[in-house]
Parts: structure tokens; sequence; C-alpha cells
């Protein structure tokens, strides 16, 4: 292969790469997910120019003694950490699939597996040249073992496909047809250079394949809650924002989980989780498609409701109230949730900003609590 193409692939799979990098920066903090998926992106970013560096030496004929032994040390770095992408790659699937931190840490040791055999045959070949050699003339020769660097690649593949079939009726579509997407091509361009030496693609179509996956998948998921997968606070204030440019009539309604830190004192963090998850659950199914659903933060939540009157906001209230009660009848647990909730109508004519609108209803969404307090006591 030319390497000027070569050199001009790489440049476009690197500027890819970036472009996709200060994409998912900024969500980060926010999301477990998007903070995976960078990782992902880096471990990328550093072996596709390890693989520049390491071809160009192979291509370029370097000659020498000098240059010869940079070429050995070189190779010998890029074989021992050429499973790190691959191995984020896993970590980043098995997070999409259970959404387990606890889970994922357990098993940080066994998906990291591949790139620890890398180092051992590595560092053994520096010693034995068991993966590769490079001779006085400064000519690159596979090794017996160059295979077994090759099969334990596989395994990183074979691993993800087998734990998304497993989970196969609680994994998304789209996660499982990017996920095959993202190694049969990858591997197909890795047989292609097996056989063809000289051709330098493998990396730069995973790379190519990663900001795929990232349109597909990942854009998606950053836009969403982490725990409840409502929209995000940035979707709802995006669209809030653009009702109010548009005027556009709409209810806003903020809706407060009553005494939810005592359950978190009580039960644990975890079981917190699990009532957030279970009312967010309630949430979606008593409003309609077009509404804007949004975890504000904590135990609040907010629901955007284009329309024409107040009476959309009562119908979700009422709505609301209704499934809690059925769901915390069925619920076998020691606590029921309960709510307080504020909403206001915006008619198309009224000239306030977001701000204004959500001091106003979170107002009223607290004087409707501290109503139900002295109501209970009474």
């Amino acid at each position: 292969m030319d390497f000027a193409k070569a050199f001009d692939l790489h440049l476009v799979s690197f500027g890819l790469l970036l472009f996709v990098y200060f994409n998912t920066r900024r969500w980060t903090k926010e999301n477990n997910s998007s903070r995976l998926f960078k990782y992902v992106i880096i471990a990328m970013l550093f072996n596709l120019t390890l693989d520049f560096f390491g071809w160009y030496m192979i291509l370029a004929s370097t000659q020498g003694d000098f240059a010869r032994h940079l070429n050995f040390y070189l190779n010998t770095f890029i074989y021992a950490t050429l499973a790190l992408p691959l191995t984020f790659w896993i970590i980043y699937i098995d997070y999409k699939i259970y959404h387990d931190k606890v889970r994922l840490k357990k098993r940080l040791i066994y998906y990291f597996s591949p790139t620890i055999l890398l180092v051992v045959l590595s560092l053994i070949n520096l010693f034995v040249h068991v993966i590769f050699r490079i001779d006085s003339s400064g000519v690159y020769h596979r090794g017996p073992l160059f295979y077994l660097v090759v099969l334990i690649m596989y395994m990183v593949p074979v691993w993800s496909v087998v734990m998304v079939y497993r989970n196969r009726r609680t994994v998304s579509t789209r996660l499982i047809e990017s996920i095959l997407m993202f190694w049969i091509i990858p591997i197909l361009a890795a047989i292609f250079q097996l056989f063809f030496y000289g051709w330098m693609i493998t990396w730069p179509v995973f790379c190519v394949v990663t900001v795929f996956v990232y349109i597909l998948v990942e854009k998606d998921a950053m836009l969403k809650d982490n725990l409840t997968q409502l929209d995000s606070r940035r979707v709802f204030e995006d669209k809030a924002k653009e009702l109010i440019k548009r005027r556009v009539p709409f209810c806003l309604m903020i809706i407060d989980l009553n005494d939810f830190k005592s359950i978190n004192d009580k039960y644990g963090h975890l079981e917190g989780d699990s009532a957030l998850k279970g009312f967010a659950s309630i949430l979606k199914v008593s409003v309609k498609g077009s509404d804007i659903l949004c975890r504000y933060g904590g135990d609040e939540f907010i629901a955007l409701l284009p329309s024409d009157s107040i009476r959309a906001a009562e119908k979700v209230a009422s709505r609301l109230e209704s499934r809690l009660e059925d769901y915390n009848q069925k619920r076998l647990k020691d606590y029921t949730i309960s709510i307080s909730s504020g909403y206001r109508f915006y008619a198309h004519y009224e000239y306030l900003d977001l701000k204004a609108m959500l001091s106003q209803v979170d107002e009223h969404m607290y004087k409707n609590k501290e109503n139900s307090r002295v109501n209970s006591k009474q």
C-alpha cells in the first residue's frame, strides 16, 4: 500500500476520533456511558498513533542499528497495548447492557485479561522472538506465536457477542446492530491485512466504525438520564426555549418525590435508585408520546406538555396519583412512593424566560408539598 495513502487514511481517522472526543467530553461528568465511550476514543487515538509510526518504520525501510532497535521496541509496545481499545469496548458494552457499575468493577480483571496476556507475550518476545523479529536488514518477520496474538484479539469480539446474545431480550435492537457492525467490518479488514501484508487499514476501519456507533448509539444515550433513561436536563431546556421562542403554549410541571431521603437512609442508595426508576416508568406511561420528560436532579422531575390548556397537566397529575396507588399496592415494600407536584399553563402571549417559569412552578410545588404535610398531621 502506498505510504502517502496510508498517511491520509490515518490522518482522516485521527480527525474523526478527535471530533467525537470533543463532542463527548462535555457530557462525561454526568453520564457514565459517555465517560466509558470517551476511554474507548482515547485508546483508539493512542493505538492509531502507534500503528502509524509502527508501519512508518516498516514501510520507510529505515536503515541502521538505531532504526532497527527503535523499530523493534516500538512494535513490542504496539503488541503489548494492542488489545486496549477492544478491552475498553467490551467494558463499554457491559455497561450498556447491565447499567451496573458495581458489577462492572468486579469483572474488570477478566476484561483486561487479553491485554495482560499480550503484555506477557511482548515481554517474552524481548528475549525470545515468539511474536516477531526484525532482521539485520530492518525487515519485519512474524514469529511462531504471532497467530496466538491474533487468537487473543479475537477473544474480545467473541466474548462481547456472547454477552449480547445472552441478554438479547433486554438489549435494544440498535445496540445489537451497532455491536455486530463494529466487530464484523473491522474483523474483515484485519483478515484482509493478515493475508495482504503492507495494507495498514485495520485501525482506520475500527476508527470509522467507532464514529458510526457514536452516531447510532452513544449520541442518543448522552441525551438521556443515566439512571431513569428519561430525557436529560439539557434536552428539556432546549425544547422549552424552542417553544418559548416560537410562542407555542404549554404546561410546565414539576414533580418531587416525598421523603425520598428517608428511603436512601433506611434502605440504601440501591433501593433509592430502584424507587426512582419505578417512578420514572409510571411517569412515562402517564403522558403522551410528544411530551418531554426529564429528571431535573435528584428526586425532582419535570414534564413539558405542549397544550392549549391547564387540563393537560391536571390529567397527568390525576393519572400519576392513580397509578402510584396501584404501584404501591402491588409492590411488596415497607415504604410507599408519594409525590408533590406543581404546574402552570403558559400562554403564547406571556413574556417570561425559562428561569422565571421554573421558579414559579417550583414555588407552586413546594406550597402543595407543605399543604400535604399539614393535612397528613391533622
